[in-house]
């Protein structure tokens, strides 16, 4: 009874601290996702750890890139996940774009009894993950698709990841080893990309694909998805 009763209080300071979140004009949401997003970057290249390296190696590859800073997981029976991000893709001349904003959600069964804040990175290593994200985001299944490996976790190897479209990196505190996200989607924040771009026409294709809007704010996220 002890232990509901703190996840209960848990979850009602969480959704009191999206409440205000919320409140604030989307400019200055979307800006601070792609300033937490670009933290999270920076924190998983920085780890001193074997899938550090493997992390490093995969974005190098990739063909896109979607970061999410704070997914919050509850479950009591049955687990939910949620989240904001941003996602990020090449363009043709190798040099990254700038980020569209997502939301992460799903849900998962279980007997689970608790709560954690789980930051997410999820390394698309080829052009039709991309394309599946933009074009079908509600049909995009994520644990189907993705290889899972824990930063600082040091189970995951290079062969395991190989030949993968979708590799997912995930750095986990609380009740839960990592994040359980089996049956999550993501989604486009049309909203938040229009604000962001002050562009009615700042689509997730245009962001992404067409490359056809810019914000000067988010290149410091850009230069830090350069590998040397």
């Amino acid at each position: 009874m002890r232990t509901a009763y703190r996840v209960a209080v848990l979850v009602l300071v969480v959704l009191g601290i999206t409440s205000c979140a919320a409140g604030a004009p989307r400019n200055i949401q979307a800006q601070a996702l792609v300033d937490q997003s670009t933290a999270t970057l920076e924190l998983f290249k920085s780890r001193q750890k074997d899938s550090t390296q493997l992390f490093t190696a995969a974005l190098r590859e990739a063909r896109g890139i979607l970061i999410f800073p704070d997914i919050f997981e509850i479950a009591v029976g049955i687990g939910g996940q949620g989240g904001s991000g941003v996602m990020l893709s090449r363009a043709a001349s190798g040099d990254w774009g700038y980020p569209a904003f997502y939301r992460l959600s799903g849900g998962s069964l279980g007997v689970q009894l608790g709560a954690q804040s789980s930051e997410v990175i999820f390394v698309l290593m080829t052009d039709e993950a991309v394309r599946k994200v933009i074009e079908s985001p509600t049909q995009f299944a994520i644990g189907a698709q993705a290889t899972f490996g824990e930063i600082g976790g040091g189970g995951t190897s290079a062969t395991n990841l190989k030949g993968a479209d979708i590799i997912g990196f995930t750095k986990g505190s609380g009740i839960f080893a990592g994040a359980a996200l089996s049956t999550a989607y993501v989604s486009a924040l049309t909203a938040l990309n229009q604000s962001y771009y002050q562009n009615a026409a700042a689509t997730p294709s245009a962001i992404l694909i067409d490359h056809q809007v810019s914000n000067p704010d988010a290149d410091r996220l850009r230069r830090a998805l350069v590998v040397q």
